[in-house]
């Protein structure tokens, strides 16, 4: 949301704003931890977590 307004002042002066939300890609590298961070995620530790497969990612 503070992207949009951001961005909305900035477009005139030709200034780009990008907006970058975290996600955890499951893939077989991350899976050891995978479970970890779902019960984090459970706990409340992480305001927002994104989990995308490969293909969401790519």
């Amino acid at each position: 949301m503070a992207a949009r307004l951001h961005a909305s002042r900035l477009a005139p002066d030709g200034i780009d704003v990008s907006e970058v939300r975290p996600r955890i890609i499951e893939i077989d590298m991350v899976a050891p931890v995978i479970e970890k961070y779902k019960r984090l995620a459970e706990e409340a530790c992480f305001r927002r977590v994104g989990w995308v497969g490969p293909k969401t990612w790519c």
